[in-house]
């Protein structure tokens, strides 16, 4: 017997006998244990049998099949039903030599194999090793299947699934194998150009399939298809699986990609275009007004002109060159929108005045061009507005240059109406012209584009306004919409954000005003009353352009200021330290000493009278840097007459009060407790700054003008010109909105208040 000592593939492998003779049960555990299987469990009853499968999952069973109450067959049965083929145990049969039928019905059954009795032990060793050693092999394949990343099934002739691996299974979108095995391939794999897929197919290159997953979900897959029975045709196949959903993905994203760069070629060609055109057009925009402006100006020269020609003549040219202006101006906007440098204000605005200065203008406008012009204001509406009244004018004077412009019969409406609930004032221009095109009217408000090149031929423009005029109703809190119907007109909508308005702070009339009367189309304009003011003082006006010091000096004789000239900044310094003037005009770039530095040394030597900065640049940086040299206001070029008279007025209209402040005043000294009251005063200097500081970093920028007005007016009493000065251009700047520049303020106060309390 010593072959019986074979070298067992799996001694450790669990073996169950299943037999309902016990004495059958321990021959077969002897021989057994003679081949070294020493684990190795039995079973007198078929019933009993069933529950060791489940719970000990043996590798091997010997199964008798001649059983009372329930025989091997049922239990054959059971395994082929609860388990799936790579979990079931193998079987084999133990029956009597002579019972053919049974054995060749087991093995339908699913028996691997039989023994036969009364058993060789030799043979029942070898048999057992042979099975053990399949079912470790097959155990090993399925673990080598299961752990490759490429899905794999097979299917039948009939195309039923017949295996899956744990790839496919995550794949498809199943937890288990049995929810899958059975089911018809063709359901799960389709031909992405047929929907269904052929069992059998082969294709070592792979081809392109959907499948469907579990939820139903479709999934792009390659897919390769091999026979499992080689060369023979019999349609059982091996199914290999890879997802191409990334692949899928990636080529989605690139087809994304080559669209959108194929649009910013055709968005950057078609803004080339525009800008081209633009570029022409502003060329022809430009020249016009120009040749006429020169073309007149020459006439002028000629001394035989009658008065009513020279009249025309001039006309032509204040006409010409309010065009260029508003042209040149709408071209530096873009640019500062373009750079993100556009500044805008917040400042309380008489309403009715800014609303009958727009009518005056439009009503102009109207007449020159035989149209009817009509401003309706629905009750209530705000005494005051806090806006920015420039931009928010600008406004409505582009929408109403639009309507004008392409209105040739008909009417010009602007309707105005308070909105409380969503806190806005609602301002529509309505007019009868030309209408847009439904396709065109968003186009309408990006830059360079007009309604199509024959608009832009015909009736001129920088096809900026409408751009400009809805950036800037964003800035003030609205939005800018158009509503058209071509051949019939336009309506366009403006909206401005008011915020909270009180009830006391509403006019209950309605306002209306329209080109046919003619005596509530002559408002009283700001201008007339500053004309009408006369101030005193000396002015000291400094810049290095010979034509602007004429100008200038002339329209401020008018008002009755002494005027004084200088060519540069080193000029201007030194004019200053002779005289005592009343307020200094400073252009900021010029030659030998720029105004920049030139107000420096003013501050330096003491001069605390205020400093007007002459600018062509208005960006932020620019203020700042005016603001922290020590100028206490703006001008920008070119210089508006009415902006030039109004500044004036506000710093000399009460020139004869000394700029000194009060404190040299016997009167103030000798109120009691009046110097317990200034060291009081600057011992709390640092405490106010402190207040200033905090609401700034918290953006209340009410109480910082408010804090800073205090200061400005208690600071005054006590002799502190610096501290003062610095505190009204800080309650300016906080009022305005203006948060950028007023760290760099509160810094110079703070040293102000560091040298008043030292």
């Amino acid at each position: 017997m010593e072959r019986l000592n074979l070298n067992p593939p799996s001694q450790d492998a669990l073996i169950l006998i299943v037999d309902d003779d016990p004495p059958a049960i321990d021959a077969l555990r002897r021989i057994l244990r003679r081949g070294r299987y020493t684990n190795v469990l039995g079973c007198s009853s078929a019933a009993a049998s069933l529950d060791v499968i489940a719970l000990q999952r043996p590798m091997l069973v010997l199964l008798d099949l001649h059983m009372p109450v329930m025989d091997g067959f049922a239990v054959l049965a059971h395994i082929q039903r609860e388990y799936l083929p790579e979990e079931a145990p193998t079987v084999l049969i133990l029956t009597a030599s002579e019972d053919r039928a049974s054995r060749l019905r087991a093995l339908e059954s699913g028996a691997r194999d039989y023994l036969l009795k009364p058993y060789d032990p030799y043979e029942v060793l070898l048999r057992v090793r042979n099975l053990l050693a399949i079912q470790r092999q097959g155990r090993m394949l399925a673990n080598v299947l299961d752990s490759t990343p490429f899905a794999m099934l097979a299917h039948d002739a009939a195309g039923h699934c017949t295996y899956i691996n744990r790839s496919a299974l995550n794949l498809l979108g199943y937890e288990r194998t049995e929810a899958i095995i059975g089911q018809d391939v063709r359901a799960i794999l389709h031909d992405h150009t047929s929907d269904s897929a052929t069992p059998g197919e082969t294709g070592p290159s792979g081809s392109e399939r959907w499948c469907r997953r579990a939820d139903g979900t479709m999934l792009p897959v390659r897919y390769w298809s091999y026979p499992l029975s080689g060369e023979r045709s019999t349609g059982e196949s091996l199914v290999t699986l890879l997802d191409q959903s990334e692949h899928h993905e990636s080529e989605r994203r690139a087809r994304l990609a080559a669209e959108k760069l194929e649009t910013a070629l055709r968005q950057a060609d078609e803004a080339n275009l525009a800008k081209s055109r633009f570029v022409a057009n502003m060329s022809h925009e430009i020249r016009t007004p120009l040749t006429a402006i020169t073309g007149f100006a020459e006439t002028l020269t000629e001394s035989d002109q009658p008065p009513e020609e020279c009249e025309r003549a001039v006309n032509a040219i204040i006409r010409n060159s309010r065009y260029l202006m508003e042209l040149v101006n709408n071209i530096l906007d873009f640019s500062r929108i373009e750079s993100g440098k556009l500044l805008v204000e917040q400042i309380e605005t008489p309403f009715e005045t800014w609303i009958r200065e727009i009518a005056a203008f439009a009503i102009e406008r109207a007449r020159g061009k035989g149209l009817h012009f009509d401003l309706s204001v629905e009750a209530p509406w705000p005494r005051t507005l806090v806006t920015d009244p420039t931009r928010a004018k600008q406004i409505l004077v582009n929408l109403l240059n639009n309507a004008f412009k392409f209105t040739e019969q008909g009417s010009v409406r602007l309707h105005v109406v308070l909105d409380p609930e969503h806190e806005r004032l609602v301002l529509e221009v309505t007019d009868t012209g030309i209408g847009i095109e439904s396709h065109r009217q968003e186009e309408l408000f990006e830059a360079f584009v007009q309604a199509d090149a024959s608009t832009m031929r015909q009736h001129g423009g920088s096809g900026l306004g409408l751009n400009i005029a809805r950036t800037l109703a964003r800035c003030l809190g609205g939005e800018l919409s158009v509503r058209s119907v071509f051949g019939v007109g336009s309506r366009f909508t403006a909206t401005l954000a008011t915020g909270p308005i009180a009830k006391a702070d509403l006019e209950h009339r309605p306002l209306h005003i329209t080109s046919d009367q003619a005596t509530e189309t002559q408002p009283l304009e700001a201008r007339t009353l500053v004309q009408d003011v006369r101030v005193e003082g000396d002015i000291l006006l400094v810049d290095d352009h010979a034509d602007n010091r004429d100008l200038l000096c002339h329209l401020l004789r008018q008002i009755g200021a002494r005027v004084f000239t200088a060519e540069n900044g080193q000029q201007g310094f030194e004019r200053a330290q002779g005289r005592d003037f009343d307020l200094i005009l400073m252009d900021m770039q010029m030659p030998v000493l720029d105004g920049l530095n030139a107000t420096r040394l003013l501050r330096m030597s003491g001069f605390d009278g205020p400093i007007v900065a002459l600018t062509a640049n208005t960006t932020l940086e620019d203020r700042q840097a005016a603001l922290e040299a020590g100028c206490n206001d703006f001008l920008t070029k070119p210089i508006d007459q009415r902006s030039l008279r109004e500044t004036v007025v506000r710093y000399l209209s009460h020139s004869n009060r000394p700029r000194t402040p009060e404190p040299e005043c016997p009167a103030i000294r000798e109120i009691p407790g009046y110097e317990e009251l200034s060291q009081r005063f600057r011992r709390e200097l640092p405490g106010s700054l402190a207040a200033m500081r905090a609401a700034r970093a918290g953006g209340d920028l009410s109480t910082v003008a408010t804090l800073a007005h205090q200061l400005k007016g208690v600071g005054s009493s006590f002799g502190l010109a610096e501290t003062t000065r610095l505190a009204g251009i800080i309650e300016t700047r906080a009022r305005c909105g203006e948060t950028e520049v007023l760290p760099s303020l509160l810094n110079l106060l703070e040293e102000s208040c560091q040298q008043s309390s030292n």
